[in-house]
């Protein structure tokens, strides 16, 4: 017998006897107690965690005689001076075989990270019993994985890499669980108004930023309206978070990048969750797949705040509410091949529909889908390790306007690839080449009014085109002692119709480490993005000059950016490259008690690729520069606590250059937000409870005032006062959120309290002038907002 059965017996013992001090030692197991036929029993179990019925493996059960059922083992004399005592140790599977002697056995489980575990059964003679034992976790934790931002070994090291764990992004107040929300409260990412689901990551435009699921990007990271991301947190691996310099692997962007990669499904039984709220209902399905080490995951979700609002039109009576609507899907398989390496392939899907009802008639309809199908196939080929992926992605876009007769759509069809080979040529240098291709072949249309004016007769344009964008790049890992070095270049091409470009874009990424508790790292390099004028029709709720009606109505740049273009025909010479020079630097701490402290400071300076004239209107160049320092500190998800304090200081800037009787300006660029600070604590109580808070304070965006009006023909037409010269109002929030969790033997229960604006602030959103614009109101944002959810994993 092994001797900390003994240790582990005694101190079961000890802790459940009452007479433990006159009971003195146990005595030896008799050696022939179990070697005659059909005298013992068999015990076979699994032991699996409570809640998540996840397997533990090489976890040590003690068995002892027990002389009733009665629990727990200090009511038991019996175990005061056990006759025997045997012990096991789990399988990778959990599962355990214990030979023991008839009657009714004390399974005893002590495991770190566990409240100590009892269970008597009846064992027969010479026959077996079948048993599955649930320890309960210390700290109930159904999330497996982790969220981060570390880099594959292929990957170049990220100068501003985070890691969140997908616990913390489940909690995180005022973000529902969702995990490119909580991003949204890091250092370097705006705070965009009224709730917006953007990333605006250092200043730039949201459009100058790329979100991938796995190796191709996606045509946007949220629903309609910021009310969930395309990719749900349960699906997810890690996330590669950059706001800024990333690696040559990535391409067509001249801000940050996000990388979703999804995670593989469990092996160790089906399981899943079920959750719903006041906004929107979602379920997850995974398991294992065949034989040979393959799983799947299924799921999808499903948004209703329409039939809420809808609901609420119908109580309040005349009021007209924007009705939102989502879905969206995943369902993905990955298998391991024969000879080495694994095949994975991913069916992912978004839909948006947002609709406005004015007298019971319908005012607007606005639609949005994609769909797409990829395939990543990993394998090793001596030497080399190489990865292969196709996809194929079908969107669909849709703008009706029934009292203008208007209707607009536009379909892509976007085949893309990427492939890609690395070699390790020494403990200190590795090789990434690798290569990527995009064609995106559109059709659009449009209906509108004939100019004749004969009711109901309309007119169509329609448009095809196909525009395409090829890279090939490289990257070297380079380890000299504590410096890591990732030089890298990337080439990349453009057609747009006929029209070309080029660019050659060099950049380089580093780390040193300095001792065990400071680190540096730092990136420069060049980055690209194509750039044309099209003939395009409008399909946002808000024009891209962010003013509606008769300059009535102000709001942030902002809001032109959630919904995107019903792009038509692209304008011929008009095809250029905007070009940006990133550099960024940060220095990290770690200190004793587990806190972190980082420190960035950035610089970009984009030239926007403007062309010199569009339809014969001379057009000045233009160029962006963004700059300033970042702050985190932090304390990671312990025991109980986890929280953070982040700090933007940037600037944003637009140059315009002097052209013909234009003359140089210099404006505050749009999505300048000089001072953004965000408080972030949670912690866990006893009884499963958890609460947590949110505070943010930030600068108010740029917009440009109306200073007064001139009455012409009977009307009144507004005077603007220089542009981006005003911000509005600075913008401060407290979010709470209190979880309940009730961890059962298969299953968990998690209800929670999100309330966003906990005290109501009045934060304005807009402006809206009356007739003459003498007089403003201001239009305010979400005001206190509470979310009641369940959520059930098995």
């Amino acid at each position: 017998m092994r001797p900390i059965a003994w240790v582990v017996a005694g101190l079961v013992v000890a802790a459940g006897s009452r007479t433990a001090g006159a009971a003195g030692p146990s005595p030896p197991v008799p050696k022939n107690l179990c070697e005659k036929p059909g005298v013992c029993g068999r015990i076979d179990g699994v032991v699996r965690a409570a809640g998540s019925r996840t397997a533990m493996a090489d976890v040590a059960v003690i068995a002892v005689p027990a002389s009733s059922r009665r629990l727990p083992a200090r009511a038991d004399p019996a175990s005061d001076r056990p006759a025997w005592i045997r012990e096991v140790r789990t399988a990778n599977d959990g599962s355990l075989t214990l030979v023991t002697p008839p009657g009714l056995v004390r399974l005893v489980i002590v495991a770190p990270g566990f409240d100590r575990f009892e269970a008597v059964i009846e064992v027969p003679r010479g026959g077996s019993a079948a048993t599955q034992l649930f320890p309960r976790p210390l700290e109930s934790n159904p999330y497996r994985t982790v969220v981060k931002t570390a880099s594959e070994p292929t990957r170049a090291p990220s100068v501003a890499g985070r890691t969140l764990s997908r616990e913390e992004i489940a909690t995180l107040p005022g973000t529902q669980g969702d995990p490119l929300r909580a991003l949204q409260n890091l250092p370097g990412v705006a705070r965009t108004p009224g709730g917006l689901g953007l990333l605006v990551l250092r200043g730039a435009n949201p459009n100058q930023s790329l979100v991938f699921v796995g190796e191709h990007p996606v045509p946007r990271a949220f629903h309609v309206l910021s009310l969930a991301s395309v990719v749900p947190a349960d699906v997810i691996d890690r996330i590669d978070f950059t706001p800024g310099n990333f690696d040559s692997r990535y391409g067509n962007a001249t801000g940050g990048v996000v990388v979703i990669e999804t995670r593989r499904g469990r092996r160790d039984g089906v399981h899943g969750f079920a959750k719903v709220d006041l906004t929107a209902t979602g379920a997850m399905l995974e398991g294992p797949l065949g034989k040979r080490g393959g799983s799947f995951i299924v799921g999808g979700q499903r948004g209703y705040i329409d039939g809420v609002l809808l609901a609420a039109q119908k109580l309040l009576g005349e009021q007209d509410f924007l009705l939102p609507r989502y879905y969206d899907y995943q369902a993905m398989i990955e298998h391991p091949l024969r000879g080495g390496g694994t095949i994975t392939a991913r069916v992912i899907g978004s839909g948006d529909r947002l609709r406005l009802r004015r007298d019971g008639e319908l005012a607007f309809d606005f639609r949005s889908d994609f769909h797409r199908a990829d395939v990543v196939l990993r394998k090793r080929a001596g030497l080399w390790r190489l990865m292969v992926s196709p996809a194929f992605r079908y969107e669909i876009g849709r703008r009706e306007v029934p009292a203008q007769m208007a209707v607009q759509h536009r379909r892509d069809y976007v085949s893309s690839l990427r492939a890609e080979a690395a070699r390790e040529l020494s403990q200190r240098f590795m090789l990434v080449f690798g290569a990527d291709l995009q064609v995106d072949a559109f059709s659009a249309r449009t209906l509108l009014q004939a100019d004749s004016g004969v009711p109901g007769e309309t007119m169509a344009q329609d448009a095809t085109g196909t525009e395409t964008w090829l890279g090939a790049y490289t990257t070297a890992h380079l380890r000299l002692g504590p410096l890591l070095l990732t030089p890298g270049v990337r080439a990349a091409g453009f057609v747009v119709g006929k029209a070309t470009a080029f660019a050659i874009d060099p950049r380089l990424n580093g780390r040193l480490e300095v001792g065990e508790r400071w680190s540096f790292r730092f990136g420069v390099g060049l980055y690209s993005q194509p750039r044309v004028s099209r003939y395009a029709a409008d399909g946002r709720l808000v024009p891209g000059g962010a003013r509606l009606g008769s300059d009535n109505l102000i709001v942030p740049t902002f809001f032109s950016n959630f919904e995107p273009l019903i792009v038509f025909q692209p304008l011929e010479d008009t095809l250029r490259v905007a070009r940006a020079l990133q550099a960024s630097a940060t220095a990290q701490h770690d200190f004793l008690a587990g806190y972190t402290a980082e420190l960035t400071g950035f610089w970009r300076e984009q030239n926007n690729g403007t062309p010199a004239q569009v339809l014969g209107q001379v057009l000045p160049g233009s160029r962006t520069r963004n700059y300033g320092l970042e702050l985190l500190l932090r304390k990671p998800l312990t025991r109980r606590l986890y929280g953070w304090v982040a700090y933007t200081l940037m600037r944003s800037q637009l140059f315009t250059e002097a052209r013909g009787p234009l003359p140089a300006t210099r404006f505050t660029a749009d999505f300048d937000q000089r001072h953004n600070l965000a408080l972030i604590a949670s912690y866990k109580l006893p009884r499963g409870w958890q609460v947590g808070g949110r505070f943010r304070l930030v600068s108010g965006t740029p917009y440009t005032p109306i200073l007064g009006a001139v009455q012409y023909e009977g009307s009144f037409q507004a005077i603007s006062g220089s542009y981006n010269s005003a911000r509005f109002p600075p913008f401060h929030q407290l979010d709470l959120r209190v979880d309940k969790r009730w961890t059962l033997r298969r299953a968990s229960v998690n209800a929670y309290l999100d309330v966003q604006n906990v005290y109501n602030r009045t934060n304005v959103e807009a402006y809206i002038y009356n007739y003459d614009f003498s007089s403003a109101a201001g239009g305010i944002g979400l005001p206190i907002f509470p979310s009641i959810g369940l959520r059930v994993d098995f």
